[in-house]
């Protein structure tokens, strides 16, 4: 469709030289990559947030005997790998509320909808009106809402559970602060 090194007046062309149904199926492509984008920024946050956490343990990732950082970063890692429905089982086994965990369970049904299941009805843009794109761009617009609250509400889920201390700023926004961040070791406090 365009050559890698597309410029924006080239594709402001293209656009503009577009039919109505044409411009509505780009319009709808636009708004499922922005959804896309959308939900790997809210799952993101969830991996952000389970790895900052020093309370979340991966037990078969992170060694005893390894610095902070390199937990940190060997949780990270681990999280990564990991799919939405294992790393809500990895919370369930901490004290998230039980609403929360229904909430997150509902995001992961909203989640598998959208990857596995939106194109199932046949609605793919090539084969629709313009008024069928809308209807789509629309639905496509309910999952990028979504997903963008959730990458913020995860915090608060987690500041419910106690994993981590949430000032509201107002307007000046929030703080977050791990509480274990600076307490001391175990083997620090026994001598060790």
């Amino acid at each position: 469709m365009f050559a890698k090194n597309t410029k924006r007046p080239d594709f402001k062309s293209f656009v503009l030289a577009q039919k109505e149904a044409d411009l509505a199926r780009v319009a709808f492509c636009s708004q499922m990559g922005s959804a896309f984008v959308i939900l790997n920024k809210m799952e993101d946050a969830i991996i952000g947030a389970m790895a900052t956490c020093d309370r979340i343990k991966v037990t078969s990732v992170l060694k005893e005997d390894a610095e902070k950082w390199e937990e940190m970063l060997e949780k990270h890692s681990k999280l990564l790998e990991s799919t939405l429905g294992n790393l809500i089982k990895i919370l369930s086994k901490h004290p998230i509320l039980q609403d929360d965990l229904n909430y997150l369970g509902w995001l992961k049904s909203k989640r598998d909808f959208f990857i596995h299941r939106f194109f199932r009805e046949g609605n793919w843009p090539g084969n629709l009106d313009p008024r069928e794109c809308e209807f789509y761009i629309r639905r496509a617009r309910y999952f990028e809402i979504i997903f963008n609250r959730a990458s913020v509400r995860i915090w608060k889920i987690f500041a419910r559970a106690g994993l981590f201390i949430l000032y509201d700023l107002g307007a000046d926004g929030v703080l977050l602060m791990n509480p274990d961040m600076f307490a001391p070791d175990i083997e620090e406090e026994s001598g060790g």
